[in-house]
């Protein structure tokens, strides 16, 4: 049981002081929160991430574009903080596609986490349904990598349960 509060513990205190700071730059018109696993071994890591987004400011093929803020921490101190451009793209029956992609500061705790540079990028895709109280639930892969920049690229993937509301 330890083993569960533990992660929990360590990435609360990065998520929750980006939070205090993001939500004075800007009043979010959306707040994601996801709970998730990386590909670092064979366990995994566990992951937590925090996204504020704003109001769409663009309508792209049918997808309302927003610009958003992400800070995803894993279970051993590794932590992303970016920003960049959202996507949500209605489908049928309350379901929807997600898609986004956010340079940012990755800083790593571990050796073995190093994905070989300060300067990362994150990818996320996504398939998510609509609650009937508004709220929206999705299963999202993402990708964090240096694109080939950074003296290596080892990149990490993420599989995350998320919640938008």
């Amino acid at each position: 049981m330890t083993r569960l509060f533990l992660p929990i513990k360590r990435c609360f205190l990065p998520i929750a002081l980006t939070a205090l700071l993001m939500t004075h730059a800007a009043v979010a018109s959306d707040f994601v929160f996801g709970l998730g696993v990386t590909d670092f071994d064979d366990d995994g890591q566990f992951a937590a991430e925090l996204e504020f987004h704003s109001d769409p400011v663009w309508q792209v093929a049918g997808a309302d574009v927003s610009v958003l803020g992400a800070v995803v921490a894993t279970d051993n101190g590794d932590l992303f903080i970016g920003a960049g451009v959202s996507a949500v793209r209605p489908l049928s029956n309350g379901w929807y596609l997600e898609g986004s992609f956010a340079p940012g500061y990755y800083d790593n705790s571990d050796p073995a986490t190093d994905l070989g540079n300060d300067l990362e990028f994150r990818t996320l895709i996504g398939l998510g349904r609509t609650l009937s109280n508004g709220a929206r639930v999705s299963v999202a892969v993402s990708h964090i990598s240096n694109a080939g920049i950074g003296d290596s690229n080892p990149g990490v993937n993420l599989l995350t349960l998320r919640l938008r509301y």
